[in-house]
C-alpha cells in the first residue's frame, strides 16, 4: 500500500501507512515477551495435571476443523 501511494504521489497516505506499519512493529516487539514468557509457560505446565482419555477427546473436539466430516464426533456443547 505504501509503495502504491508513493508511486502515485500521495504523500499524506504514504506517511499514514508508514506510521501504522511502524507502530504495529513496535507494538509487536514490545508485547512479544508477555506472550512467550517461558516462566508463565512452565508455571502453567506444573498445574495442568493428567492428560486422560476424556481430556484428549475434549482437546480433539476443540481443535477439529469444522469442515472435516468423518470419524470425528460432533462438538460437545459443554
Amino acid at each position: 500500500m505504501t509503495a502504491y501511494f508513493a508511486i502515485h504521489d500521495r504523500q499524506i497516505e504514504t506517511l499514514v501507512c508508514t506510521v501504522i506499519f511502524l507502530l504495529s512493529v513496535f507494538y509487536a516487539a514490545i508485547t512479544y515477551e508477555d506472550v512467550y514468557d517461558l516462566a508463565k509457560i512452565e508455571e502453567s505446565m506444573e498445574t495442568i495435571g493428567t492428560f486422560d482419555e476424556n481430556a484428549f477427546t475434549k482437546w480433539k473436539n476443540e481443535y477439529a476443523h469444522p469442515l472435516v466430516v468423518g470419524a470425528l464426533r460432533r462438538r460437545d456443547v459443554s
